[in-house]
């Protein structure tokens, strides 16, 4: 439905996206691993969501609707908040953990960045605004997941 003909179909697809429970995130990330052949955008929703994101007309990836777009980056920033973030009760131990491990944390991280980096230069102010809320999620998270382990790169160059 991300890639459905009508613009209101994928805007709500992916506000579904952002809205979507741990649990499923959990589930969704498990299938990261490359398949045979497939790369991580077609095999893994997060990934999908993230590449509409980007202006269709600067990019060859992304989708022409700013409404869309906008939409996109704030399901990806309710997502880093969802799947980053030590705010998940596990029912068995009631102890808080992070959906996503260490080892994922850094790539979804420099992912995110880049693309919301380049959303912030859209020309649509609703992408911009949307863009950083999705960076400034993603801050917290980090901030939040309280870990001495990971080393993220400050730059992408």
């Amino acid at each position: 439905s991300l890639n459905d003909y009508d613009v209101s179909i994928r805007s709500f697809a992916a506000s579904a996206l952002g809205h979507l429970q741990g649990s499923d995130w959990e589930s969704i990330f498990k299938v990261l691993c490359v398949s045979e052949g497939k790369t991580k955008h077609e095999t893994n929703y997060f990934y999908s969501l993230l590449e509409v994101c980007e202006n269709r007309r600067i990019s060859s990836r992304g989708d022409k609707s700013a409404n869309v777009r906008s939409m996109a980056c704030k399901a990806i920033g309710n997502i880093c908040t969802t799947c980053i973030s030590k705010s998940e009760t596990s029912s068995k131990k009631g102890e808080e953990y992070a959906i996503l491990p260490e080892s994922q944390v850094v790539e979804v991280c420099k992912d995110v960045s880049e693309v919301m980096l380049h959303c912030m230069l859209d020309t649509t102010a609703q992408v911009r605004s949307m863009a950083l809320f999705a960076i400034g999620n993603l801050a917290l998270a980090v901030k939040e997941r309280e870990s001495d382990n990971l080393m993220i790169p400050l730059s992408t160059t």
